[in-house]
């Protein structure tokens, strides 16, 4: 009786634990996807009073080849809204875990996951790797996010 109870104290702790990993990770959501389109059009002009600033390129390294994108930014784009943007462009899926104290880290785009191959995403803002999570890294016109 004292195993069988336990046995299952620690399986609900696992549960628990496996359901709080799993809170963190994120995919798109259709709510995502609608507001991210929203503000691509303000982005895009489409919205008296916001100004776009300029363009910014976004280049995805899958190893075996890379996509190019370019995108109009403002004051508050950052490399996740160009990620969120090139992944729905591209219908590829944007996994992502977003840590409290740190933001939202890549862990793959499509069917390229970090860890594969020993390959893992990284995050450079013009040539240097960003000291920042990409929800964290602004995106000014000109820049080249990798």
């Amino acid at each position: 009786m004292k195993n069988n109870l336990k046995f299952l104290l620690i399986t609900v702790v696992v549960a628990l634990a496996g359901v709080a990993i799993i809170g963190t990770t994120s995919i798109r959501t259709n709510d995502q996807i609608a507001a991210l389109t929203q503000k691509e059009e303000v982005q895009n002009g489409a919205v008296a009073g916001v100004q776009v600033q300029g363009e910014a390129d976004l280049i995805i390294n899958f190893g075996d080849k890379q996509s190019v994108f370019e995108f109009q930014v403002d004051q508050k784009t950052t490399a996740y809204d160009l990620l969120t943007r090139a992944s729905i462009r591209e219908n590829l899926i944007l996994d992502t875990t977003e840590y409290e104290d740190l933001g939202i880290l890549v862990d793959g785009i499509g069917q390229y996951l970090g860890g594969q191959d020993n390959m893992y995403w990284f995050l450079y803002q013009n040539g240097e790797m960003a000291m920042q999570s990409v929800d964290n890294t602004v995106v000014k016109p000109g820049d080249k996010i990798e």
